[in-house]
């Protein structure tokens, strides 16, 4: 098994109760302390910054009262999960990002059907990145919770601007530290903990490669549409966040 370091800290407290905040084959969102959330998931899965990473299909789950995170394991509720190695989420990027690159990314998002950001999503972006560069977290508030789901899109798009900002040196402080302080109460625990991560430029692997490829490594189409197959909407309006929030740095 395989464990993000972004939840090496909340692994290697003692053991605490866990909620379970849901659950499928691939995939089980266990929350700690009413605020942090370890996510397990199988090795095909989308293998999020919070995950501890499972060979084959998540274990099913026991009885709740016994779930619990900590002293080095998750159990959920009889399967004792230890991790074996660990992974950083926060990827190296090979430079600052590169304006041309950045407007082709644009283009291609662009020309994505209506919806495919699950909402309106490009103007939003661009408030986004611009305010958290500039300290109005007024537009990336106004997002948050907008959406369907347990990663709305509107959070998709802030979580993407941030990782973007957080990455490449540009983020205001005080308006990062406006929107975490709300995501707990305005959208969704899952979203809340993938909020913070971004923050700390702690990303999921498609997302690290987009974020490379504007940067200069990779061709900016195949990494995009790789991102852009993660989930029905979250892809894209990661995409979409991360594109604005890499245009909002400085860029060459």
């Amino acid at each position: 098994m395989a464990a993000s370091t972004a939840i090496a800290a909340l692994l290697a407290a003692p053991a605490r109760p866990a909620r379970l905040l849901g659950a499928s084959a691939t995939a089980a969102y266990l929350a700690v302390d009413g605020i942090e959330v370890i996510a397990v998931v199988a090795a095909g899965a989308v293998r999020l910054p919070i995950a501890l990473v499972v060979a084959g299909e998540v274990p099913a789950t026991g009885a709740a009262a016994a779930m619990r995170v900590g002293g080095g394991e998750v159990d959920l509720g009889g399967p004792r999960l230890r991790p074996s190695r660990w992974f950083d989420p926060r990827p190296r990027l090979p430079g600052p990002a590169v304006r041309e690159r950045v407007a082709g990314a644009e283009a291609l998002l662009a020309a994505l059907p209506a919806g495919a950001a699950g909402l309106d999503a490009a103007p939003a972006a661009d408030a986004v990145a611009a305010g958290l560069a500039g300290g109005d977290a007024g537009p990336a508030l106004a997002l948050l919770g907008r959406g369907p789901g347990l990663t709305p899109a509107g959070d998709d798009v802030v979580a993407g601007a941030l990782a973007a900002l957080a990455l490449l040196g540009a983020p205001d402080p005080a308006a990062v530290g406006a929107v975490l302080g709300a995501a707990a109460e305005a959208s969704t625990l899952l979203s809340a903990a993938l909020l913070r991560c971004a923050a700390r430029g702690q990303v999921l692997p498609q997302a690290a490669e987009l974020l490379r490829a504007l940067c200069g490594g990779d061709p900016v189409a195949f990494a995009l549409d790789a991102l852009l197959a993660v989930g029905a909407t979250s892809g894209a309006a990661l995409a979409l966040g991360i594109c604005a929030g890499a245009r909002a740095a400085a860029v060459t």
